[in-house]
């Protein structure tokens, strides 16, 4: 029987480093993890078992550290460009290269004699990310995003209105409902700004200055509103995907009588969890 190989890709994932640069004013730190995928003609490799085109996962891995030290730029989308160029040109057979990478915010801390120079505290999940797309001969696409965005409106949205079948047992919820929203977002530019972390700081107000201001009917609905609001925020951009994960929040009440109308207890749980997923384009 003939064999073909089809479709293959190869790389690293969690290329992780905390790269410190240390000055007389006191500490600066970069965390950063990478995530490398070539695709292209290594056909030999998977049928043959021939090498010569293959450039080693540990390769990679090694140029990531090596131009982080070397150079690091503020911005990770400049960084990302970096690296898919000098991969295209490190390994012929490549024809695309994509390049992820997640930078973890620290903020400094403060001690009774003011800002410490080399003491950090982690900003929470929230995580800044970019990727760059890069096929041999054409202009890499680059998208800004960051994810781990937990939102939690306590009181105000409500789920009326829906499908009904056989198995929908559960009544409509009015409110006050609570939701928990963990949101991952990312963007594209029409051209390449200047800094794109002005980009991603008008993104992240916008989207939470209008989800204060908004009454959910649903969680879609909500997602349109603040994705909506990001886009007319900032004109620069020319689409931008939203997905969520919503854990289950059941209430549970175990008094023999309303004691406190004012108070609910949820159950809280990831498993299972809705999963949603938009992507607007400015017109």
């Amino acid at each position: 029987m003939n064999t073909a190989v089809g479709k293959n890709s190869y790389g690293k994932s969690d290329v992780s480093f905390l790269l410190v640069n240390d000055s007389r004013a006191g500490s600066e730190v970069r965390d950063i993890s990478a995530e490398v995928r070539f695709e292209g003609e290594f056909d030999s490799v998977f049928s043959r078992g021939d090498n010569s085109a293959l450039l080693p996962t540990r390769s990679m891995v090694n140029t990531v550290y090596a131009l982080a030290q070397q150079n690091m730029p503020d911005e990770i989308e400049t960084f990302a460009v970096i690296l898919a160029e000098r991969f295209l040109l490190a390994c012929p057979a490549a024809m695309v290269v994509q390049i992820k990478l997640t930078e973890t915010p620290w903020t400094r801390l403060a001690g009774k004699n003011g800002p410490s120079p080399h003491c950090f505290a982690a900003a929470g999940s929230e995580r800044y990310t970019a990727t760059v797309h890069a096929v041999r001969g054409l202009e890499p696409s680059i998208t800004s995003g960051l994810t781990g965005l937990r939102l939690l409106v306590a009181s105000c949205s409500a789920l009326t209105g829906y499908l009904r079948d056989v198995n929908t047992n559960m009544p409509d919820e009015t409110l006050p409902r609570s939701i928990i929203y963990c949101f991952s977002i990312d963007w594209t530019h029409r051209d390449p700004p200047e800094i794109y972390h002005d980009s991603r700081k008008i993104v992240r107000t916008s989207l939470l200055e209008s989800f204060c201001d908004h009454t959910s009917s649903s969680g879609q609905h909500t997602m349109f509103v603040i994705a909506s609001a990001a886009l007319g925020a900032c004109p620069a951009l020319t689409q931008l995907r939203i997905i969520c994960d919503t854990p289950s929040l059941e209430v549970v009440d175990l008094l023999p009588s309303r004691q406190n109308e004012s108070r609910r207890l949820h159950a809280y749980s990831m498993s299972p969890y809705s999963k949603l997923k938009v992507t607007l384009s400015a017109e």
